[in-house]
């Protein structure tokens, strides 16, 4: 639409390409489970459904990159792409593999449920992906990061349906 604020162009941009650009698909999956993190009331889910849409984005779909290291893959590619000195991507390391040892307790089966002293471990999966998906989508659309911090991960959501 022509009378679009031109803020929003961009994101046009960015579901025209759903179709067809795996990058977009991989980042409109990661609002698909960050969405779906944020209105289940179920927090050991919740924790669950923020893992995947971080390694949905994060992730790598050769064959056999799953086979080693995946927490240590992506807590580095995570730290790279969110860190902004050394001791920042020390620090964001760390907690990724937190979280990710957390999502591996309940998935694995070694607990039903986080107990109540670690649900914080559900917001900081859930910060850790909303930042992620702001990051990708700046760098994809050629964005500075403030232009996407005020978006409400719903509303991309609603226009992102027929996909």
């Amino acid at each position: 639409p022509r009378n679009m604020a031109p803020d929003l162009h961009p994101i046009v941009h960015f579901l025209s390409t759903l179709h067809f650009d795996p990058h977009a698909q991989r980042i409109a999956a990661g609002i698909e489970w960050l969405i779906d993190s944020l209105i289940t009331t179920n927090q050991t889910l919740s924790l669950v459904q923020s893992c995947i849409g971080i390694e949905a984005i994060l992730g790598d779909s050769t064959p056999g990159a799953y086979e080693l290291g995946i927490t240590a893959r992506l807590s580095e590619r995570f730290a790279y792409l969110m860190g902004t000195s050394a001791e920042n991507r020390s620090a964001l390391r760390d907690q990724f593999r937190l979280v990710f040892a957390k999502r591996g307790d309940l998935v694995h089966a070694r607990r039903h449920r986080l107990p109540p002293h670690e649900l914080q471990v559900v917001q900081i999966a859930q910060k850790m992906l909303q930042e992620l998906i702001r990051k990708e989508l700046s760098l994809m659309l050629d964005l500075s990061p403030g232009v996407l911090s005020q978006m409400d991960p719903m509303e991309i959501k609603l226009n992102m349906r027929p996909f």
